[in-house]
């Protein structure tokens, strides 16, 4: 397992990515996750990097 940011190189990954959350599928799926005004997206891989186990991101943010 390893964890890189997400970069147009796991593009070709992301439709076989499937957690059973519409939404959260579709951030990876719909190019939001390359998007850095959405913040910095990092995927957790498979150990032969064939596939995306899951993926975070990271967005920073304010409130007042």
């Amino acid at each position: 397992m390893e964890i890189k940011k997400y970069t147009r190189e796991f593009e070709n990954l992301k439709n076989h990515f499937e957690c059973g959350n519409i939404i959260i599928d579709n951030f990876l799926k719909n190019g939001d996750a390359l998007d850095e005004n959405q913040g910095i997206t990092y995927v957790v891989l498979s150990d032969k990097k064939d596939f995306i186990i899951g993926y975070y991101n990271i967005e920073v943010g304010c409130v007042d």
